[in-house]
């Protein structure tokens, strides 16, 4: 399973069942074991008693009482050889007031099939497969579950941890011998449940330059991994987990974590406007699936503004929003000129709309340092419609903030350009002084003139002049 050689990797997982809430019973385990489901039931014979199974598209399904599945005499349910069809949350028709949450604890493992050596980098991943996708266990039911690796792995192996999310965490280590890790399932930081991961080396390892040409791969291949998920942290801003902003023309990426077992089976539906209708994205140009199920959409535009959906985990909402930037004036820009700068978040909701619940903390602001020459008036229609009025001087860059709870998660700048040919106000000031003296040198040779104009003189016959 998940390509995993028998001879690398073996998986021994312990069950457990936990009620974190009232009424809630949390069972985790791992495929091809055996789980029971307690009832409780107030019926006074099991033959009344119906159980039902709700996976993650939400509907209840009668569960029939055959092969892997039936009751005892005390109306529990036996679930034997589980599968990951089996995940989800189970009712008891004799005790309305209970529900089983189902879950598997995964490991999956970048082993290679073949040609193990030690130096060799692994990462191990271990996720709770939940009723509401991979690593879903945010909501109610799941309060103070976690997943980690244990503490005492041995320093030898250089381990790297890293936590997704609370029930997703990764594991990269060097493997040097046969060596087993361990990811517990934590409640309220208390252990509850372990898996355990033997990574075993074959028989007649190789070693000397075979060893360190593997590891240089390996090496290689974990820089060029980690050089992917920088390019992509640069190319996608996200404001929470489910509120991704950008702007016209970039890419951006919205994942799924589907608990489907292949992406054929997933679909992504596309809400533009709240009264507007729903509809389903066609896999082809601009929009394409990774091996994820993620959905990348190249080149927006602000058609693709609005609500998305994964089938494949029907209770996590995606909310597009795009930042947009007009000016006033446009075009016939000279030195001296005010111009008034918009930036608004265009939402599913609308222009500047974002007081519902999904934006709350989301604001728009233009950083603060302009230079005090453009003489800035900042105006607030809201927390996203921001309005700037400067008098522009010479070509200048502005930047508007987008920023969650006082925290900037985007910036975009904005130029103000003058047209070619067209002086800087410096250049102006410049001009205009010139002028002046010009003038002022002009005017002074008049002056000089008019006194130095020829004086008559009389004589006896006639004026000399």
């Amino acid at each position: 399973m998940f390509g995993i050689p028998p001879r690398s990797i073996g998986l021994l997982l312990v069950v457990f069942t936990h009620t974190a809430l009232t009424g809630t019973h949390l069972t985790m385990s791992g495929v091809g074991h055996n789980v029971i489901l307690s009832c409780h039931s107030s019926f006074g014979s099991c033959s009344d008693v119906t159980w039902y199974h709700q996976t993650s598209s939400g509907s209840d399904t009668v569960v029939l009482k055959a092969g892997r599945l039936y009751m005892d005499s005390n109306c529990d349910l036996h679930v034997d050889n589980i599968t990951e069809a089996d995940v989800g949350r189970y009712r008891c028709s004799g005790n309305l007031y209970d529900f089983h949450y189902l879950s598997i604890i995964i490991t999956v493992s970048s082993v290679p099939t073949s040609g193990l050596v030690p130096g060799v980098n692994v990462t191990l991943h271990c996720r709770l497969l939940t009723v509401y996708g991979y690593g879903g266990c945010s909501y109610a039911e799941f309060q103070g579950v976690t997943l980690e690796w244990k503490d005492d792995i041995q320093q030898d192996s250089k381990p790297v941890i890293q936590k997704a999310s609370t029930c997703y965490v990764l594991l990269t280590v060097t493997i040097q011998r046969d060596i087993t890790f361990s990811c517990q399932a934590l409640v309220t930081d208390r252990v509850q449940s372990t898996v355990e991961v033997p990574v075993l080396l074959p028989d007649g390892v190789p070693s000397g330059y075979v060893v360190i040409a593997v590891a240089v791969v390996g090496c290689f291949a974990m820089m060029v991994m980690l050089a992917l998920i920088e390019v992509k942290k640069k190319r996608k801003t996200t404001l929470t987990d489910h509120l991704t902003m950008s702007g016209v023309g970039h890419n951006v990426i919205l994942s799924c974590g589907s608990s489907f077992g292949s992406c054929s089976d997933v679909t992504w539906r596309h809400h533009h406007t709240p009264s507007g209708s729903v509809a389903t994205i066609v896999m082809a140009g601009r929009f394409h699936m990774d091996s994820y199920c993620d959905l990348h959409i190249d080149n927006i535009t602000q058609a693709d503004v609005g609500r998305y959906l994964c089938s494949g985990n029907t209770y996590d909402f995606h909310y597009l929003s795009i930042i947009t930037v007009s000016s006033v004036p446009t075009s016939g820009l000279v030195p001296g000129d005010r111009v008034t700068l918009r930036c608004s978040l265009f939402t599913y909701y609308g222009y500047g709309r974002c007081f519902y619940t999904v934006f709350r903390g989301v604001t728009l602001k233009w950083k603060d340092d302009i230079q005090q020459d453009s003489k800035p008036v900042i105006q607030s229609g809201s927390k996203c419609d921001v309005l700037l009025t400067v008098t522009i001087q010479r070509d200048i860059t502005f930047s508007c903030q987008a920023l969650v709870t006082d925290r900037v998660q985007s910036t975009l700048e904005v130029p103000v350009l003058l047209p070619d040919g067209v002086p800087s106000g410096y250049v102006v000031i410049a001009v205009a002084v010139v002028g002046c003296f010009a003038m002022m040198v002009m005017l002074a040779l008049i002056e000089v003139k008019k006194k130095r104009k020829t004086t008559c003189y009389p004589s006896r016959t006639f004026t000399v002049c």
